[in-house]
Formats: structure tokens, C-alpha cells, sequence
């Protein structure tokens, strides 16, 4: 398995439930891109660096467990 970063953006601490709908909006069509293949999308969350203390940084990760899939995502993005 081959893991990359996609993204990385400030959210409001309350709000860390809705994760994965505020990544689908920055990634846009390639967020179902990649889950219609079957890839892994993975949060790291932690205290944001440069907001007050109610907000949150998220990683976004996505998880290849296909090779070739990572090597054309190379390549297209």
C-alpha cells in the first residue's frame, strides 16, 4: 500500500464529525474519483498552527493498494 498527501485545510473544532464533508468540497470531483476506485481516504487530525484554539488542521491522506493506480494519480495530478 502506497499512501499520499492530498490536502491540507483549517476546520472549526465542533464541526470535526463533518471531516469528510468539508474534504469532499476542497478535493472536489476527485474525491469520488478516488472512492469510486476503491482507494482509502484517511484524516490525521491535530490542533491548528496558526488559528485560535477552536480550530482544528486536517490532513488528508489517500491510501493506494494498487500500484499502478498510484503511479497514473502521479501522473495525472
Amino acid at each position: 500500500m502506497i499512501v499520499r498527501h492530498l490536502k491540507q485545510f483549517s476546520i472549526k473544532r465542533d464541526r470535526e464529525a463533518f471531516v469528510h464533508i468539508f474534504a469532499r468540497r476542497e478535493l472536489g470531483p476527485l474525491y469520488q474519483q478516488l472512492q469510486e476506485q476503491g482507494n482509502s481516504l484517511e484524516f490525521v487530525v491535530s490542533n491548528a498552527k496558526r488559528l485560535p484554539e477552536n480550530y482544528i488542521d486536517v490532513d488528508v491522506y489517500v491510501r493506494f493498494f494498487d500500484e499502478k493506480q498510484c503511479m497514473w494519480f502521479d501522473l495525472v495530478h
